[in-house]
């Protein structure tokens, strides 16, 4: 007991000191004077129109940052928007690769800053549990009064209001949204045809000859430097390893949950047959040398610097675009396209991209908060048309675009992310939440380059595109089977995921794993989706 107590205190403290500066509020008062100052006729918040505050007010937000990009505080675009607002955002920001623990023992302690921002920094599951603790404040009456872009969104979008009410009936977080210039396809797999055209092989087309090109990467030194440090195929988390691919075995896996659409029910890939086949795969090409060690435990940063290494050392990985490994502009047709794998047995899928609503947590206002009205009317300016066009495709106002006489946009120069300075101009994905509607992305003259370039991506796999399992939202007694169930499944299914493809044994384990799956309530799990997928359907 005593061991308990004194983990407890120390959880607590830890938490303490990891967001301290980020749980004093000051957003509406001057240093000095009482919440009740703030609320004065000069300070109050108006409900339309810029700025927030006659008086420069301060608010300090936790935020997520992807690791290695700058701070959120060196960011034009938020240094912009303080003059514009006349507030001033302290910002504490948290790694991705910390986020998960620190969010935990941030709840836990019952130590929270006054908001949260990032593109899903909180789950609906988190949502849910926070908001009937009372952890997060409802948000419904404060989006009324003093959410007019969001608002504005409802009425293009009339089902957007359903999908981010729980059941409980209140909205706990403004969402991320994209319904712009939106890939059917977000993380194709690219090749590196330099190798290729020096080993004078064409592009895979099936599981098979992918197989025997990274052989030949291995084996052949196709980067010319007389050493053997060529990794033929490397991955990482942000696509969830190698699930993407396991179309080509006839069923698409989702990495986070696992579950699927198939033939209008819920259907748990983990279990299947599918998945088996697709392992044994992955194994065959670990067994032969050919997947990345460092797989399963390299971080974004790690895996980045690889992509870019010259002479180049990768053969192949998933990837959002050219600047997934170019570091000039030189370097961008050194990797092309793989469309979907054909395996074995002629299947051949791939996800579908998710459009529309994307997160619901990326802004959240806690009970700490002592003015949550200016808290939203600063996260709903977010989502003001040219706030969401910068946000969105990282442009930059003057900069990389501007606006012309009759509201539209016009491109000035393409990204060039190859530029350190570019970083700067705008926050990384984790740091802010997207927002495009249709009518806003029909503004633009042009179409950015980047998207030019994911456009032609999708011609190769639209047609092969699985059906998405729809964006339900489970109910509070749904959630917490997922948090616990699902969360235990998950853990234990991704551990053997990865020692299956890293050190084999799924042949002689595969019985008992799905005999341990049933033991952990994977019916329930399995019922828990179709149950809120009935009731989305019936909507």
């Amino acid at each position: 007991m005593k061991t308990t107590i004194l983990l407890r205190a120390g959880l607590a403290t830890l938490a303490s000191a990891l967001i301290l500066s980020a749980c004093s509020d000051n957003s509406g008062s001057e240093a000095g004077k009482s919440p009740a100052a703030s609320a004065s006729a000069d300070n109050s918040v108006p409900e339309t129109g810029l700025p927030l505050s006659k008086e420069l007010q301060s608010i300090k937000l936790v935020t997520v940052i992807d690791d290695g990009k700058p701070p959120n505080k060196d960011i034009r675009f938020w240094q912009n928007l303080e003059k514009e607002t006349n507030v001033h955002v302290e910002f504490q920001d948290i790694n991705v690769s910390q986020w998960k623990e620190k969010k935990s023992l941030m709840f836990a302690s019952n130590d929270l800053p006054a908001a949260i921002l990032g593109h899903a920094s909180l789950t609906d599951i988190e949502l849910l549990n926070y908001g009937s603790q009372g952890q997060l404040i409802p948000l419904e009456g404060l989006i009324e009064k003093y959410a007019p872009n969001l608002n504005k969104a409802f009425k293009e979008y009339p089902e957007l209001k359903k999908e981010l009410t729980a059941p409980d009936g209140h909205i706990y977080a403004i969402p991320s949204f994209d319904d712009g210039l939106v890939p059917d396809a977000a993380f194709p797999l690219f090749i590196n045809k330099k190798w290729l055209d020096q080993l004078g092989m064409k592009v895979p087309t099936t599981t098979e000859e992918f197989e025997q090109v990274l052989l030949a990467f291995k084996q052949k030194d196709p980067n010319g430097n007389g050493k053997a440090d060529e990794i033929p195929l490397t991955t990482g988390s942000t696509w969830g390893y190698f699930s993407q691919m396991f179309g080509s075995f006839g069923l698409v896996d989702d990495y986070n949950t696992h579950m699927a659409l198939v033939n209008g029910k819920a259907v748990h890939t983990a279990s299947q047959p599918q998945f088996k086949e697709a392992i044994q795969y992955f194994r065959k090409l670990q067994s032969q040398g050919l997947i990345d060690n460092e797989a399963f435990t390299q971080d974004s940063k790690v895996l980045t610097s690889k992509q870019k290494t010259v002479p180049r050392i990768v053969g192949a990985f998933q990837g959002w675009r050219s600047s997934a490994w170019a570091n000039n502009p030189e370097e961008t047709n050194d990797y092309v396209v793989v469309p979907p794998l054909k395996g074995p047995k002629g299947d051949q899928a791939w996800p579908r991209n998710t459009t529309g609503l994307t997160a619901r947590g990326s802004f959240s206002i806690t009970k700490n908060a002592k003015n949550p009205e200016l808290l939203m009317r600063w996260a709903d300016n977010l989502l003001a048309d040219d706030n969401g066009m910068m946000l969105t495709f990282s442009f930059r106002m003057g900069d990389t675009i501007e606006k012309t006489a009759d509201n539209k946009i016009k491109i000035l120069r393409a990204l060039d992310w190859n530029n350190p300075d570019e970083s700067l101009n705008s926050p990384t994905t984790s740091s802010k939440m997207n927002f495009m509607t249709k009518s806003n992305s029909q503004r633009l003259l042009d179409v950015p380059a980047h998207m030019v370039e994911k456009q032609g991506f999708d011609k190769l796999y639209t047609q092969y595109l699985a059906a998405k399992f729809p964006n339900v939202f489970f109910s509070k007694e749904e959630s917490q089977k997922i948090a616990t169930i699902g969360n235990d499944l998950n853990t234990y299914i991704n551990s053997m995921y990865a020692k299956w493809i890293m050190s084999g044994g799924i042949e002689n384990e595969w019985d008992g794993y799905l005999k341990k799956l049933n033991d952990m309530g994977l019916k329930d799990y399995i019922a828990v989706y179709q149950a809120a997928l009935d009731r989305y359907q019936t909507q």
